[in-house]
C-alpha cells in the first residue's frame, strides 16, 4: 500500500501541474464558444485524462490487485469517444449527439468481463447489457446538468473520484483505481481553479458531455469489481439532478431553453447563494455518499442504499434551495397530486388552444 500511495501522490501532482500549466496558456474571461477550435479547454482536459490514464495503466504494478480483467482499451476508448461526442455536439445536431452517446455506450458493453451483470437474477445477458448501456447514457447526460454555474460539474467529478479512492484504499475495489482516481482528481482540480467564480474558463455543455462519458465509464469499471452499488451511490447526485430536471421540464412543463435550467443548482445560482451553498452541498454529498458507499460493500441488498442515497440527496437539495417544507418533496401523496394536477392543466390548455 505504501508504494501505491507514492504512485497516487505522484499521479495527482503531475496531472494537476500539467493541466494548470496548459490551462493557464488559454485566454481568460471568454466562453468556450468564442475560442478558436484548437484553444478550447476541453481538449487540454481530455488529452491529459487520456494520456494520464494510459500511462498509469502501464506503470502501476499488476500484482497489487486483479486488474487482469481490464485492457488498455478500457482506459483509451472513453476519452477518445468523449472527444468524438464533443465534436459531434459542435456540429449542432443534438439528436445525433444523443444517438452517438447511446451508440458508444452500447459499444463499451462488449468490453465488460463476461462475469459482470447488474441484474443476473432477473434479466437475460443481452437485456442486462442494454440496461448497462442506458445507465452509461444517463450518467453521461447528467454531468452537463451540473455545468450551469461555474465549476459545479468538476466538483461532482472530484466527489466521484474521492469516493472511488476511499473504496480502493480499503481494498473494496482494486488498488489500481487509487492511481486512476488521482489522475482524474488532479485534472479536474486544475480546471476547478479556473472555473470557480469569478470564472476565467468555462466549458460548454457539449464539453461536459464528453467528460461525463469518461466519468460514466470510470464508474462502470469500478462496478465490475463487485462494487456496483457503491459506485452508483458515488454518482447518485448526478442522477438526482437529472430526475429533478426531467420532472420539472416534462411533468411541470417548465419550458426553458436548456434542461439544466430546471435543476436545483440553477435555482440556487439565480438566488445569488452559489458559493456558500455549494460548499455546504459538496461537503454533505461527500460525507453522506462516501459513508453509504462504504456501508454498501457489506449490505446484502445492493439496491436499498443506492435508492436511499438518492432520497437523501433530494432532501438536502430541497433544503439548500430554500424550500420552506422540504419534507413535502418526499411525500408520495403530495408529489402525485401536484403531478396529476399539472398534467390535467396542460391537457386543458392544449385543448383550449386547439379549439
Amino acid at each position: 500500500m505504501s508504494f501505491a500511495l507514492i504512485y497516487v501522490i505522484s499521479a495527482l501532482l503531475i496531472c494537476f501541474t500539467l493541466s494548470t500549466f496548459f490551462l493557464s496558456r488559454l485566454q481568460t474571461d471568454i466562453y468556450p464558444e468564442d475560442y478558436e477550435f484548437q484553444y478550447d479547454p476541453f481538449w487540454i482536459i481530455i488529452s491529459v485524462l487520456l494520456i494520464g490514464g494510459s500511462i498509469a495503466f502501464y506503470f502501476f504494478p499488476e500484482q497489487y490487485d486483479s486488474i487482469q480483467s481490464y485492457s488498455l482499451l478500457h482506459f483509451l476508448l472513453p476519452p477518445i469517444f468523449g472527444g468524438i461526442i464533443y465534436f459531434i455536439y459542435l456540429l449542432g445536431f443534438p439528436i445525433l449527439t444523443h444517438l452517438i452517446i447511446l451508440g458508444f455506450s452500447l459499444g463499451m458493453t462488449p468490453l465488460l468481463p463476461e462475469s459482470f451483470y447488474l441484474f443476473p437474477e432477473y434479466l437475460l445477458p443481452w437485456q442486462d447489457r442494454c440496461i448497462t448501456a442506458i445507465l452509461l447514457y444517463l450518467a453521461t447526460i447528467s454531468l452537463p446538468l451540473l455545468n450551469c454555474i461555474g465549476g459545479l460539474a468538476s466538483l461532482q467529478f472530484i466527489v466521484i473520484t474521492t469516493i472511488t479512492f476511499i473504496l480502493s484504499y480499503f481494498n473494496y475495489i482494486p488498488t489500481f483505481f487509487m492511481v486512476i482516481s488521482a489522475v482524474y482528481f488532479g485534472v479536474m482540480m486544475a480546471f476547478l481553479f479556473y472555473s470557480w467564480p469569478p470564472e476565467k474558463l468555462i466549458m460548454s455543455q457539449g464539453a461536459f458531455l464528453g467528460i461525463g462519458f469518461v466519468a460514466a465509464n470510470f464508474l462502470l469499471l469500478g462496478a465490475c469489481e463487485y462494487a456496483d452499488g457503491s459506485v452508483f451511490i458515488a454518482s447518485s447526485f448526478m442522477f438526482t439532478e437529472l430526475m429533478c430536471a426531467l420532472y420539472n421540464r416534462f411533468i411541470f412543463g417548465n419550458a426553458t431553453e436548456y434542461l439544466f435550467m430546471n435543476t436545483y443548482s440553477f435555482r440556487i445560482s439565480q438566488e445569488g447563494k452559489y458559493e456558500l451553498v455549494t460548499i455546504q452541498r459538496i461537503i454533505k454529498i461527500f460525507v453522506i455518499n462516501g459513508v453509504l458507499a462504504v456501508i454498501q460493500v457489506f449490505a446484502p441488498d445492493r439496491l436499498a442504499l443506492p435508492l436511499f442515497s438518492i432520497l437523501l440527496n433530494l432532501w438536502f437539495l430541497s433544503i439548500l434551495s430554500g424550500d420552506t417544507k422540504p419534507e413535502q418533496l418526499l411525500s408520495v401523496t403530495d408529489w402525485s397530486k401536484k403531478s396529476i394536477k399539472k398534467l390535467l392543466v396542460r391537457k386543458n390548455n392544449k385543448k383550449k388552444d386547439s379549439d
